[in-house]
């Protein structure tokens, strides 16, 4: 939905793309981690991708409202934000 391409993937690791050649996000899997219930300790659960202006932004909420999908906001005076929650719960 956000469009993310799989760019490699091997073993444990996958990289994701946007434009066909570059790796936006990889992805590790980490045998044995700890697996915490859902937000109860503090740690990191998300990560954030940079729009080029506002019209982009309004743009991918748009986008993504037309999908269905629930979406958070924030406005924290220096950046403005939208949040989604990742349907493998991975944070």
């Amino acid at each position: 939905v956000i469009g993310f391409q799989v760019l490699k993937q091997d073993g444990k690791t996958a990289e994701f793309t946007v434009d066909g050649k570059n790796p936006l996000l990889i992805i590790e899997e980490i045998p044995n981690a700890v697996v915490l219930p859902e937000r109860s300790a503090a740690g990191l659960y998300h990560f954030a991708i940079l729009l080029p202006n506002r019209k982009q932004l309004g743009m991918a909420v748009k986008h993504l409202i037309r999908a269905g999908i629930e979406l958070g906001q924030g406005d924290h005076l220096v950046s403005e934000a939208f949040y989604l929650s990742d349907p493998d719960q991975n944070g």
